[in-house]
């Protein structure tokens, strides 16, 4: 197997396994949007209120139902998984080493061929 191939098999299992995490992201961000829909519609209620504080900004977050605290979330995962890039790099590099134990060996020069007088 060349150097080649093997970053081509790296490059597709990159590829793969962001693609995988990228799709389960999204399944679950739907599933949390569909679990909020269904309270909302059902009408549950429950108040909750968040409270955050961070280097002087202060945010509060009151509801009278979960189901837009499940949606919310939902929103913020979803964009947050189709938004943020996830970079590969693959690279493939010769040492010299390789390179030369990979180059062809020199043949010795065919005999010398006597001829009969």
């Amino acid at each position: 197997m060349t150097l080649e191939e093997l970053a081509l098999y790296e490059h597709i299992v990159s590829v793969f396994s962001i693609l995988t995490f990228k799709l389960a992201v999204l399944v679950v961000g739907y599933l949390l949007s569909k679990l909020g829909y269904q309270l909302l519609v059902q009408g549950i209620s429950g108040r909750f209120k968040f409270k955050g504080d961070f280097q002087g900004i202060k945010a509060d977050l009151v509801s009278a139902s979960p189901g837009t605290l499940f949606i919310v979330l939902a929103v913020i995962l979803l964009v947050t998984a189709v938004w943020v890039d996830k970079p590969i790099s693959n690279e493939v590099s010769h040492s010299e080493n390789n390179a030369e134990k990979t180059e062809k060996p020199e043949l010795p020069p065919p005999p010398k061929v006597k001829e009969n007088q």
